[in-house]
C-alpha cells in the first residue's frame, strides 16, 4: 500500500474501516471462500488458484462488493496467476456480493491512452476486436418483437439477418494483428466504404478507423474531445495528405443540429458499450442527422445477454475507473433503438464473442510482457493491475456467455416525397 498514490487513487490507498463495513467484512470472507468452493477454486497450496495477502480484501467486498474485489486486486492484496479463469468460475456460481448502491454514471467518451492501445494491441492501435481467419459463419434471418414498452410497444417486428462466427480453431500470438485488422475492415465492410466514401468516426476511440478506411480511398473526419487522443489523431491526419480531418468536440458528442456536414458512412468502434442509455439516444440522432439518404452506420460494440442482469454488478470497476456510462445493452435492444429512429433502418448483424474473447487473451498476455515499458511510460503499479483486470473480466464475461461481441448496421432511409 505504501506505492500508493493517494491523491491519484484514494479509493485504493484507504481501507474502508466503518464500523457497519468491519461487522460484515466476516460474513463477506465465508460467503467468498463458499463461492470458492463452489467454483472449485483453491485459495491454498503451491498450485492455489487466487491467494490472499491482506485481510482489507473482505473490508472491500463488504463495503463495495464486486468493485471492493476488483480495487483489493488492484491494491495487491490478492493475486492469481490465471484471473480469467478465477473470474469466471466465480461469475459462473452467480457470485454477486452485496455493496452500498451507487448510481451509474454518464458517457464521456475518454479514449483509451495510445501508449496503453500499443502495449496491449500493438503498433496497429486496433483497440479490442479481433476477427480471426479459421471460424465458420452461419447466416440467419430472424425476427425480433419490439419490447413491450413506451413508443416501441405499437412498433412492427424487426427482422434482420444475423451472422455467428463460430469460434476460432487455432490461435497464435501471431495472428493478433491481422485479426484485428480484419474485425477493423468488417466493420468497414458493413458501413459499405470504399473509393469516395465520405466517413465519420464518431466519437473516435483510436486512429486505426481511419487509416483502414483511407487505405480504401475514403475521406475521414474523426470526431473526438479526449486531449490526448486529438493529439494522436492530429499527427496522423498530418501524415494522410488531406485524407483525414480531425475535429475537436466541445463534450463528449455533438449536439442536434450543430454539424452540417453530411457523410455517406458513420462507424464507431468501442464506444456504444461505454453508452448511457441517453447518450446512445443522442448518438443515434447523430447519426440520422450526419447521414446522406441511404447512408450506412455501423458499430463494433461488445452486448449484454439477459444472463448478465443479476451480475451487472461486476462491471462496477469498468464505471469507476474507465468508463462511468459502461451500459450492458443487448444485441436486441440496439437494434430495436436504431429502429425507433425515423429514418434508421437495421440490415444485418455479426455475432464474434468467440473471437473477440481470444483477441483480449493476446492483448493481456501482450500487456503483462511489457509491463516494464508501462511502468516506464507513467502506468503506476495500480494502473497496471487495473489494466490487466479489466482485461481478464472482459474475458471472463465473455467466456460465461454473460456478454458477447457485434458488429451491426443500419441505412437512412430517404424522406418520404424525397
Amino acid at each position: 500500500m505504501s506505492t500508493v498514490d493517494p491523491l491519484r487513487w484514494p479509493a485504493i490507498a484507504n481501507v474502508p474501516t466503518q464500523g457497519r463495513t468491519r461487522r460484515r467484512a466476516r460474513k463477506a470472507e465465508s460467503e467468498f471462500a463458499y463461492a470458492c468452493e463452489q467454483a472449485d477454486l483453491s485459495l491454498e497450496g503451491p498450485e492455489a488458484d487466487l491467494t490472499v495477502l491482506e485481510d482489507a480484501l473482505f473490508l472491500r467486498i463488504a463495503d463495495a462488493g464486486w468493485l471492493g474485489l476488483a480495487e483489493s486486486y488492484m491494491a495487491g492484496e490478492w493475486l492469481s496467476s490465471n484471473l480469467p479463469h478465477v473470474l469466471q468460475r466465480l461469475l459462473e456460481t452467480g457470485y454477486a456480493p452485496k455493496s452500498s448502491a451507487r448510481p451509474k454514471g454518464l458517457f464521456d467518451a475518454r479514449a483509451t491512452p495510445v501508449d496503453l492501445l500499443r502495449l496491449s494491441a500493438g503498433e496497429g492501435l486496433f483497440g479490442y476486436a479481433s476477427v480471426f481467419s479459421s471460424g465458420v459463419p452461419t447466416t440467419e434471418r430472424v425476427t425480433l418483437t419490439p419490447p413491450g414498452r413506451g413508443k416501441m410497444k405499437h412498433a412492427q417486428p424487426l427482422s434482420v439477418e444475423v451472422t455467428t462466427l463460430s469460434d476460432p480453431t487455432i490461435v497464435e500470438r501471431l495472428d493478433q494483428a491481422d485479426a484485428q485488422a480484419r474485425a477493423l475492415s468488417t466493420l468497414l465492410d458493413f458501413a459499405d466504404v470504399g473509393t469516395g466514401t465520405y466517413l465519420a468516426d464518431l466519437p473516435a476511440q483510436t486512429p486505426a478507423a481511419a487509416l483502414a478506411a483511407i487505405a480504401r480511398n475514403a475521406t475521414v473526419d474523426v470526431m473526438s474531445c479526449d486531449d490526448e487522443l486529438l493529439a494522436e489523431l492530429e499527427a496522423v491526419a498530418a501524415q494522410a495528405q488531406g485524407a483525414i480531418e480531425v475535429c475537436a468536440l466541445p463534450g463528449p458528442l455533438p449536439e442536434p443540429g450543430r454539424l452540417r456536414r453530411r457523410f455517406d458512412a458513420v462507424v464507431n468502434v468501442d464506444g456504444v458499450e461505454a453508452m448511457d442509455p441517453g447518450a446512445l439516444k443522442t448518438w443515434l440522432h447523430a447519426c440520422e442527422e450526419l447521414l446522406v439518404p441511404g447512408g450506412r452506420v455501423a458499430l463494433q460494440t461488445l452486448v449484454g445477454t439477459e444472463e448478465l442482469k443479476p451480475l451487472d454488478s461486476a462491471l462496477d470497476v469498468l464505471r469507476a475507473y474507465l468508463a462511468p456510462g459502461w451500459h450492458g445493452h443487448s444485441m436486441e435492444s440496439l437494434l430495436h433503438a436504431m429502429n425507433a429512429r425515423p429514418g434508421l433502418r437495421p440490415q444485418e448483424a455479426l455475432v464474434f464473442g468467440g473471437h473477440y474473447v481470444e483477441g483480449l487473451r493476446l492483448q493481456r498476455e501482450r500487456f503483462e510482457a511489457h509491463a516494464r515499458e508501462a511502468a516506464a511510460l507513467g502506468f503506476d503499479a495500480v494502473y497496471r493491475r487495473l489494466w490487466i483486470f479489466q482485461l481478464a473480466l472482459k474475458e471472463a464475461l465473455l467466456r460465461a456467455g454473460l456478454l458477447d461481441a457485434v458488429v451491426l448496421s443500419a441505412t437512412l432511409q430517404p424522406r418520404r416525397g424525397v
